[in-house]
């Protein structure tokens, strides 16, 4: 797509650009709902050096655009090392059309070709990398968008360089595709391997873990045999290259039934030894596979022939998504986050008029743990008021013990540095990517969310995605004494009749079959 303001040979007009598309597939999103109540999900991501970048980065403050997407910036090594050298440099675009080179002007956010090619070097005139990052940094606090997507270190472990490079990710980024691939995940519920008292070491029953990965190993491997794709592109690649993305859940609660505080250095190691031991069986269960049924269609030339010097029957085995939906019916915590509070609202199943169903929730382990301390029912449920109520045990009015405030620590407790490290411990051993909000409390700055940007490219991780608690309305959980309001976001933007047209269009289109 050519970027906005390019003016085209053939009729001399000039072209809306690429978010006038971004905004016309999240409308015919809202026309193909997946199901009465579940919203679609898409992922748009523009590269750093794209004419159109500053626009892409501001388009969510009016967060009534593009409602059914995730932003993210794909932003390569050279960009990174660029603002450790020094923040002062202009910040060059080149057209993905014609590979022109130019600088993007304050005035109006535009790339000016001319301004490039004739040397120009005012930074009160023209963005500069480092003004640049900052404005990302500034919408991510004020959002949650846009994330950052490190795109050469995707592309470093890319299993099937042989087929293509990476570009994009899924909507929650732990699955980075192809064109016309396809996620296939499934994930371990770690809480259920907790086995104290029963001779395992750490009190993990290691055993019963390595089993349980083999099989889902072979489970998924049969999806992608059994699946029904809607296209021929889709049936074809998804079967060529054959990636299964097998993760976790109840990470927080496994920390829990062990004493562990999530932030914390015995937290990391033994999510690099769990991490390990589930890519180690699921790698030799693959490789077994291959030597049964034969391996992807595209192994000859891909990293596990080139790179690990094994046969593969997946292009790869290990991703580690946020478990949002299968983690409530699996009645643990999601992904490796840290649980949200101890007790929290959910806002589930919109009707038709936009009203959410309201649930309450609490943590089993949290409970349990109340109970063996033996408190009464009326402490217990004036500490359950003070969690719902503030999303920690900080402050409570039921005096609490100092091993029940170190180890039951929600997502407010951690800090931003811990959030991103123990990302970066679980992306040692994950195939492709983690899916991880890191969140932040309502008073934090714009300078920690920059820090948390920076940390993430520096241990090692492919992305990162915030969250400043409230900054948004009718987030999926919430505290029961906090209204969360939008902050700095206008409260509507009229789309161009043009553009209007073309949505309409695609619609009835669709709706017409």
């Amino acid at each position: 797509l050519r970027p906005a303001g390019w003016r085209l040979k053939s009729s001399g007009g000039t072209p809306e650009g690429p978010l006038s598309f971004l905004k016309m597939l999240s409308s015919v999103t809202d026309a193909i709902q997946q199901g009465a109540f579940r919203r679609g999900a898409n992922m748009g991501t523009m590269r750093i050096d794209h004419p159109d970048v500053l626009r892409f980065v501001r388009i969510k403050e009016d967060l009534s655009q593009v409602t059914n997407y995730n932003l993210s910036c794909t932003v390569p090594d050279e960009f990174m090392e660029r603002l450790k050298a020094g923040r002062q440099k202009l910040h060059v675009a080149v057209n993905p059309h014609d590979g022109r080179k130019a600088l993007l002007r304050k005035s109006d956010d535009m790339a000016d070709y001319e301004a490039f090619e004739n040397g120009a070097t005012g930074s009160d005139e023209y963005w500069t990398s480092g003004e640049l990052f900052e404005l990302i940094v500034q919408k991510a606090w004020q959002s949650g968008e846009p994330g950052l997507i490190f795109i050469d270190r995707v592309n470093e472990v890319n299993p099937t360089p042989n087929v293509g490079p990476m570009t994009s990710t899924n909507p929650c980024g732990e699955q980075p595709l192809l064109p016309y691939e396809a996620c296939n995940l499934g994930s371990l519920n770690l809480a259920m391997f907790h086995a104290p008292g029963q001779g395992h070491a750490d009190d993990i029953d290691w055993d019963g873990l390595g089993e349980t990965v083999r099989t889902a190993v072979r489970f998924l491997d049969d999806v992608v045999e059994v699946n029904n794709y809607p296209t021929p592109e889709i049936d074809e690649m998804c079967r060529a290259n054959r990636k299964i993305g097998l993760g976790v859940m109840g990470w927080a609660d496994l920390l829990f039934a062990k004493g562990i505080r999530y932030d914390g250095d015995e937290a990391l190691s033994l999510a690099g030894r769990v991490g390990e031991f589930i890519r180690k069986e699921a790698w030799d269960e693959d490789t077994r596979l291959a030597e049964e049924k034969g391996t992807f269609t595209h192994w000859e030339g891909s990293r596990g022939d080139k790179v690990a010097g094994r046969k593969m029957r997946n292009a790869h085995c290990v991703t580690i998504a946020p478990t949002g939906t299968i983690s409530i019916i699996g009645g643990c915590s999601g992904g490796i986050e840290p649980i949200f509070s101890l007790v929290f609202k959910r806002q589930v199943m919109r009707d038709a008029q936009g009203n959410a169903t309201v649930m309450f929730e609490a943590n089993p382990f949290f409970l349990n743990a109340l109970e063996e301390h033996s408190y009464t029912q009326d402490e217990i449920e004036a500490i359950k008021e003070h969690a719902c109520n503030h999303g920690t045990l900080t402050g409570c009015p039921v005096k609490l013990s100092d091993a029940l405030l170190d180890v039951f620590r929600s997502a407010r407790d951690v800090g931003p540095d811990w959030h991103v490290k123990m990302q970066a411990a679980w992306q040692k051993h994950t195939d492709a990517a983690v899916s991880k909000t890191i969140n932040f409390p309502p008073e934090a700055t714009v300078e920690e969310v920059e820090t948390a940007y920076l940390l993430a490219y520096e241990t090692g991780c492919k992305g990162i995605t915030v969250y400043r608690d409230g900054s948004r309305q009718n987030q999926p959980m919430a505290l029961d004494a906090k209204k969360a309001k939008p902050e700095n976001a206008s409260s509507s933007a009229a789309d161009s009749s043009a553009e209007t047209s073309a949505k309409d269009e695609i619609i009835d289109m669709l709706l017409e079959g």
